[in-house]
């Protein structure tokens, strides 16, 4: 079964955030930025993560949230995307504080394991519900 263009284009976008927060989580890759930008990995974890909740909600729903609190809904309230709730969370709070909280600076292994770790949850779960290969 083909995906629909946008589930396509979510999923793309979702790959390309993940990529650029590991790529912010690497010490080899970021030296010269000091101090190390581990708020701009954990934005972009999340952003990684909101694409891959708007595939699946497209893809299964036809549903396309338009702000932050709707789409945490529909991950707690959507089978099976509420398995991952607690990932989700982790990566908006992460996220939201970076961007919004002017003296916030999280642990570089807070960062490390929400990337890692629940983003790469949420990630395992949309490509298995959709029964698409991860690249």
């Amino acid at each position: 079964m083909a995906l629909k263009p946008e589930t396509a284009e979510h999923l793309a976008r979702a790959e390309r955030n993940r990529a650029i927060a590991r790529a912010l989580c690497d010490p080899q890759q970021c030296s010269s930025v000091q101090p190390p930008p581990w708020e701009w990995a954990a934005v972009a974890g999340f952003y990684a993560a909101l694409h891959y909740v708007h595939a699946l909600l497209w893809e299964l729903h036809g549903l396309t949230p338009h702000d932050h609190p709707a789409r945490r809904g529909y991950v707690a309230r959507t089978a099976p995307l509420n398995r991952v709730l607690g990932a989700y969370d982790t990566l908006y709070d992460l996220g939201w504080q970076a961007r919004y909280r002017r003296t916030f600076r999280p642990k570089p292994q807070e960062v490390l394991t929400a990337v890692h770790q629940q983003l790469d949850t949420i990630r395992s779960l949309v490509y298995r519900v959709l029964s698409v290969e991860a690249p």
